[in-house]
């Protein structure tokens, strides 16, 4: 598939997922849960049939405890969707990449290039902005 093609399909569904939450009839953690949920069900058959379900069990350990930051990163922002307007809370949660880059360099000392940095710039100037 196009890069730009999958980059707008990207753009579009992060762009509608807030709505549906605040449309959905449903508590925000039940909302949460159906959307990962419904996703596990499309992905589940796709790593069977391919094989792709063996994993080691220190890699086990790591992609539980990303699952479940994950989840609650998820559960976090679906509960902000009620409490304050959709567009802050899903630029806060976008702007997670931001955070990482800039943490990695404050705790762990690594570098990133200067695209990187250039693009954290634009994106905090632009949550400042809004």
């Amino acid at each position: 598939m196009n890069p730009k093609v999958s980059l707008v399909i990207g753009i579009v569904c992060i762009s509608f997922s807030p709505i549906f939450v605040k449309l959905a009839e449903a508590a925000p953690l039940a909302s949460g849960f159906y959307r990962i949920f419904i996703a596990w069900l499309f992905l589940a058959p796709y790593c069977i049939a391919g094989k792709k379900l063996k994993i080691g069990y220190k890699d086990l350990a790591v992609a539980l405890l990303g699952g479940v930051v994950f989840g609650a990163d998820i559960a976090v922002w679906n509960i902000s969707l009620m409490k304050i307007s959709a567009t802050i809370s899903t630029l806060i949660a976008n702007l997670a990449p931001v955070w990482v880059g800039l943490l990695s360099f404050l705790v762990l000392r690594k570098k990133s290039g200067a695209l990187f940095w250039t693009g954290t710039w634009v994106a905090i100037g632009v949550w400042l902005y809004w």
